[in-house]
């Protein structure tokens, strides 16, 4: 699965067991299993994190309180008092108005069917948008001045968005020409869309938005609005409880690097948003989970691994040690498998399912002279060549590279000598066959004997 190998989560639902309920642990299997990645994706943050406090704390999941049932309770996380906690997962989906230019597209792809037959699978649709400066209230008036200027920059999708026999009568007239010549403009309902004829469209790149996933509004959000949801879990906890939230990175830019603005344009952060929910609401403390390079700005992936990161963010300020224990959950958490944005990718293009492509190691080899040579390649993708789910061709392409090492040391003489497996464990969903490669007769021409009498002499013992 996206944020962490398959193997990895049996793992921790087998030893998160003990603290689960079977009406739990189905719930929590089956969005974890789900093709939605805004199901399986925060499925997966909740299920690391409870099996990561599990091994460092007192953990009770699921806790009634009043007629609300909170993630977690933990009586330890924290030295002076227990804490419950939320946890949930944002992708920039919400911010980049994807699922509304997807409505949008899908309805005039629809209709673009009907007049003319797969015309979908050629149309490109980009969305336009709009920015300016806008008066807004001040709290407290300053002099003669009640307003102040705020700037905006909106994307012009609307989930409203709906075709009139205007837009119909558009569309028949310029599909009646095939390719058509011009784009298409379509307005209404707050949407304004270019749609254009292309030679080859993907699935999942049919829309297009030049406006970046940005806030311009501290309330006005998606984020805070999930705080605002997440808060109405915690109404009930007692006052000598800290009440949390994790916001996991799905994908979200604003918390994948929560302290990026741009005070020219008024663009918040997301640590902005989060604290402007802290003074607005009972809550006393969010965090932020998100998966980053050791180095995100390397341009060199080598030596830099995925490490999880965890950003807090408290209405009060304590000493660092008081988040020791949430240090410890972290650094308790397996490596992520994949960035939040590549996870959600990679699961909308159905990827990371149980019987989908496997994840394939990359092939490795060492030379050992005159005693031949060792190379490690994929089992997952020998198995799947045996199955016959892969053709020779793909697994030159995938494991043996376009060269093919394999039929070079043929050519070379050499067969296999040996074969043995190397586990990778859970931290991989593949392991290695390691085949152990000599000069063998059955793959060269004869060759004199390493040892020869003297011609000098007649040859006999």
């Amino acid at each position: 699965m996206p944020i962490f190998p398959r193997r990895q989560l049996q793992l921790m639902l087998d030893e998160l067991g003990p603290w689960l309920s079977k009406s739990k642990a189905t719930d929590l299997l089956n969005r974890i299993e789900k093709d939605d990645p805004d199901q399986s994706i925060p499925g997966e943050y909740e299920l690391g994190v409870a099996w990561g406090l599990s091994k460092i704390t007192e953990l009770q999941v699921a806790p009634t309180f009043g007629r609300k049932n909170p993630d977690f309770l933990t009586t330890n996380l924290f030295p002076d008092k227990p804490a419950v906690i939320e946890v949930t997962a944002l992708s920039d989906d919400a911010l980049s108005g994807q699922s509304s230019m997807d409505r949008t597209a899908n309805i005039i792809n629809q209709f673009a069917d009907r007049i003319r037959k797969k015309a979908s699978n050629n149309l490109h649709y980009t969305f336009l948008e709009t920015s300016g400066y806008r008066p807004v209230p001040m709290k407290v008036a300053i002099g003669p001045w009640t307003h102040r200027s705020q700037y905006y920059r909106q994307r012009l999708t609307s989930k409203k968005f709906k075709l009139t026999s205007s837009h119909e009568t558009q569309l028949r007239t310029w599909l009646a020409s095939w390719p058509p010549p011009q784009p298409l403009r379509i307005e209404g309902e707050g949407t304004v869309v270019l749609v254009s004829w292309k030679e080859w469209v993907h699935p999942f790149t049919k829309t297009f938005s030049s406006m970046p996933s940005e806030v311009h509004d501290l309330t006005e959000n998606p984020i805070y609005d999930r705080l605002k949801e997440k808060e109405k879990q915690l109404a009930a906890v007692p006052n000598d409880h800290l009440k949390c939230i994790v916001l996991g990175d799905a994908g979200c830019r604003l918390l994948h690097k929560p302290n990026d603005f741009d005070g020219m344009r008024q663009r918040v952060s997301g640590k902005d948003i989060i604290f402007q929910f802290l003074q607005d609401s009972n809550v006393d403390m969010v965090c932020i989970l998100s998966p980053r390079r050791r180095n995100e700005y390397a341009t060199w992936n080598h030596n830099n691994p995925r490490l999880w990161h965890i950003d807090i963010f408290d209405k009060r300020e304590r000493h660092s040690n008081y988040y020791d224990r949430l240090n410890e959950l972290r650094d308790r958490l397996p490596n992520p498998y994949l960035h939040g944005y590549q996870a959600r990718s990679w699961m909308q293009q159905g990827m990371l399912a149980p019987q989908a492509r496997g994840q394939y190691l990359p092939l490795t080899y060492s030379w050992g002279g005159s005693r031949g040579m060792t190379a490690k390649i994929s089992a997952r993708a020998l198995l799947e060549l045996l199955a016959g789910r892969m053709d020779g061709r793909s697994f030159n392409a995938w494991v043996a590279g376009e060269d093919n090492l394999f039929e070079r040391w043929l050519a070379q003489g050499y067969s296999i000598a040996d074969i043995s497996f190397e586990s990778q464990g859970t931290h991989k969903d593949d392991d290695y066959i390691v085949l152990k490669l000599e000069p063998d007769p059955n793959a060269s021409a004869l060759r004199l004997p390493h040892k020869l009498t003297d011609e000098k002499t007649d040859g006999t013992h």
